[in-house]
């Protein structure tokens, strides 16, 4: 089921907007490389991106701005789903008229993703549309039904938006609290935790392999050039300040900063020593049939 939720997402994420990207990091405790300063973004994802990055402080002008504006306008943030609920994370006790007034209309769905901004939300009283995630919702939350497997597939069909995934991850994190296996989400939690413990020993390892054949490399090198200095020196009138300069500083350089780049936490997705012990982190975990994307999928639903 998990694996069926990840590759849906994967397609959702690709072809969701600047707004559902942000709401979806808020809700799920995430993060994303955006920054508020962004030209392009409106002031409802400016605000966002300010609350995923814990400086609310900053935008109380721009929340206030945004709460006094016109709500009978069509295009009103209390009349979308994603603008409101991050509204909500902003001010909750603001927002509560404009929930209420919202749901009127609306289904499980939208009161799940409300549910999680503020508590005061209430699931059972809320009515369920026809959609199959609100048939799911109804199973998981409501009825309180184990029998999920037919319920799972026919909204993981029907989900569109990366909001739905993220309603869908949610029935699937319910279902672990109170599956009938004793412990479950405790043992899911323990056996992550050991792999990423496990994957800690093999990238440090990498590390060490990587570093020790660069050392190497580098004092075979000094070792030549040591020796071609004294056998050259006065053919070619070779100065020892010279010489240290233009040899021996850049090997010593080039090792502290690849000792640097390797032993020290570098959030680097393009930098090519963090891709070759990626590559290698995965190949060693498929040997073992281990596979890292589904442990990732897993640790968010944590």
């Amino acid at each position: 089921m998990l694996q069926e939720i990840t590759e849906k997402k994967k397609i959702l994420m690709e072809k969701s907007s600047m707004l559902e990207q942000i709401l979806y990091a808020l809700l799920g405790g995430h993060q994303l490389n955006l920054t508020s300063s962004n030209p392009n973004l409106n002031n409802i994802e400016k605000i966002g991106l300010v609350l995923l990055n814990n400086t609310r402080n900053t935008i109380e002008s721009l929340i206030q701005k945004e709460q006094n504006s016109d709500n009978s306008f069509q295009f009103h943030y209390s009349k979308n789903l994603l603008e409101l609920t991050i509204m909500t994370l902003a001010d909750e006790e603001f927002e509560q008229s404009n929930i209420s007034s919202f749901l009127e209309t609306r289904g499980l769905k939208e009161a799940l993703v409300l549910s999680i901004a503020t508590p005061k939300v209430d699931l059972s009283k809320q009515t369920a549309t026809e959609s199959k995630i609100d048939n799911l919702i109804n199973h998981i939350y409501i009825k309180n039904d184990r029998s999920f497997t037919k319920q799972f597939i026919e909204a993981i069909q029907e989900a569109d938006e990366i909001i739905e995934i993220f309603v869908i991850e949610k029935c699937y994190e319910k279902l672990i609290d109170f599956h009938p296996v004793p412990n479950t989400k405790m043992n899911m939690q323990l056996l992550t935790s050991t792999i990423k413990k496990y994957n800690y020993r093999i990238e440090l390892k990498i590390k060490r392999q990587f570093f020790i054949w660069a050392f190497l490399i580098l004092f075979i090198l000094g070792g030549v050039i040591t020796y071609l200095i004294p056998t050259y020196w006065s053919q070619y009138d070779f100065g020892i300040l010279t010489t240290i300069t233009n040899y021996l500083f850049p090997i010593l350089t080039f090792l502290l900063v690849l000792y640097f780049f390797l032993f020290h936490k570098i959030e680097d997705k393009f930098s090519i020593i963090t891709n070759y012990i990626e590559k290698r982190k995965r190949k060693i975990n498929k040997k073992y049939g281990i596979d890292l994307e589904q442990i990732e999928e897993i640790e968010k639903l944590k």
